[in-house]
């Protein structure tokens, strides 16, 4: 009876394991997600940004001194 129980938890343990590696799979998934969406936005940024097109966008109307409608595309 005793034995039979010590299995029973090795079991156990082991499911929790997995359970923790799948966490940590995941984890590294949405770092890597969150990474290459930085780089995108990085990237995207630098290339609309440059002090020309602000220079040569002037707003009219609501939003005259509110570039956020530049950011948002």
């Amino acid at each position: 009876m005793h034995r039979k129980k010590k299995k029973k938890k090795k079991k156990k343990k082991k499911k929790k394991k997995k359970k923790k590696k799948k966490q940590k799979k995941k984890k590294k998934k949405k770092q890597k997600k969150k990474k290459k969406q930085k780089k995108k936005k990085k990237k995207k940024g630098s290339t609309l940004f440059t002090s020309e097109i602000m220079n040569s966008y002037k707003p009219t109307g609501k939003n005259s001194n509110n570039p956020s409608i530049f950011l948002a595309e």
